[in-house]
């Protein structure tokens, strides 16, 4: 919002665009260049070229010329990876030391990492933590990375401290529930006899019974999310004049905690009656991120390659009247059509794929166990938590929620080789 402000009053909101996309570009480029060395460095030159036509594809560039929170949060999502991963290099390289400099630069890009979703910054916790365990495990000197964490903390707790105190409203619960949503909502709409009459008045509560049928959709939450009785994701006029009215509630308070608490409590009631259902829902729901034959129907229109849409009236700014395309419809038809043509092509599309880092993470884990590396394992704990975590999501096949993944898959895969090629050697000399 500063950089907008500053090329807005420097010349107009063009420019202040302009240079929001300008710096949004200079990160990126910088940080995936980065990337491509590192891949280059540990696996040669073709899979180095293989991952700079993904991170120069419209996978990556689409969103880096995209205002959006997601542009940074891959840029991110693969500095805090590459930072992750060189402290594991570190201490399995005898010969070269971590210098202090490795740590600072870890500390800054999980916090960069973490504040752009609340996914990434349980990611950020967790393997750190599983990082420290391996340094004790490898029996390194521990001091710096629980420094960093402790930091961390700080920083964070500071951060949301201030967040608190300028009455920015967190997301709701909702937004982490939409799988258990579904799998409720399927029991009570398909076996409603399997619950009690008490089950169905603390649903009720959550989400109205009344309403269920009608905004269940497998395939996508966000209908029964906006049922529950707090909602931060005000997307339409009828769901902010409830807010509005007092009918929905945009932070929790006792009563709605207390409500959620005991419906799930029923959802894990339900999940043991029904076990079966709940795979099966869990699976639907994630159609797309678990199977790489399926495709959702509009793949590349989840990428931001269509053309810019106006906002809504009731969140347009005031200097939107102001805003204009450089050029008309049919040079920017001619535009998408080229992209669209680009992201056909066989590598690209291949990645582009929404199961692919799934499948990827699946067949890294089962080459970590045949080669017992625990040091590759270790690699693969933030991977294995944004997969994880994409198949809670609300949309099956959105591809925004799986880019992350694809930006650290690479990596991922780059040290892999870098462990076969290790293997392969020593076999060799003991040959």
């Amino acid at each position: 919002g500063s950089i907008f402000n500053i090329g807005n009053k420097i010349l107009n909101p063009n420019f202040g665009i302009f240079l929001v996309i300008l710096f949004q570009t200079l990160i990126s480029a910088f940080i995936y260049t980065k990337v491509v060395q590192f891949i280059g460095q540990k696996s040669g030159k073709i899979m180095g070229i293989v991952s700079l036509v993904i991170f120069a594809s419209p996978i990556f560039s689409s969103y880096v010329a995209t205002i959006d929170k997601s542009t940074l949060y891959y840029a991110f999502c693969a500095a805090f990876y590459l930072c992750y991963v060189k402290i594991i290099m570190g201490v399995k390289n005898k010969h070269k030391a971590l210098h202090t400099n490795d740590y600072l630069l870890y500390l800054l890009t999980m916090v960069l990492f973490s504040q752009f979703r609340n996914d990434a910054l349980y990611i950020s916790i967790i393997s750190t933590l599983i990082l420290l365990s391996f340094l004790v495990y490898k029996h390194v000197n521990i001091t710096k990375l629980l420094l960093v964490l402790l930091s961390f903390v700080v920083i964070i707790s500071g951060w949301k401290a201030y967040m608190h105190k300028i009455n920015i409203v967190p997301g709701a619960s909702s937004e982490a529930l939409t799988i258990p949503t579904r799998q409720v909502s399927y029991v009570y709409i398909n076996n409603p006899n399997s619950l009690t009459k008490k089950d169905k008045k603390i649903i009720n509560k959550i989400t109205p019974l009344d309403k269920i049928k009608k905004n269940y959709d497998i395939n996508s939450g966000d209908n029964l999310k906006n049922l529950f009785p707090v909602n931060t994701f005000l997307n339409n006029p009828s769901l902010i004049k409830e807010v509005v009215q007092g009918k929905k509630k945009m932070q929790s308070n006792s009563k709605i905690k207390s409500d959620l608490r005991e419906y799930l409590k029923v959802w894990l009631k339900a999940g043991l009656k029904h076990p079966f259902t709940y795979i099966k829902v869990y699976i639907a729901a994630n159609s797309f991120y678990l199977n790489p034959f399926a495709s959702p129907t509009n793949l590349y229109g989840s990428l931001f390659i269509n053309f810019p849409t106006r906002v809504p009236y009731y969140v347009e700014p005031n200097w939107v009247d102001k805003y204009n395309y450089l050029f008309n419809d049919s040079v920017r038809l001619k535009a998408r059509e080229f992209i669209g043509l680009i992201l056909s092509f066989p590598v690209i599309a291949f990645f582009l794929n929404t199961a692919i880092a799934t499948w990827f993470l699946i067949f890294l884990l089962y080459r970590s166990i045949k080669l017992r590396n625990l040091d590759m394992f270790i690699i693969l704990v933030p991977l294995i938590g944004l997969v994880g975590l994409s198949t809670l999501v609300p949309i099956n096949g959105y591809s925004r929620y799986v880019i992350g993944e694809i930006a650290i898959v690479l990596m991922a895969f780059a040290c892999m080789f870098s462990v076969e090629k290790i293997n392969i050697k020593r076999r060799g000399q003991r040959g």
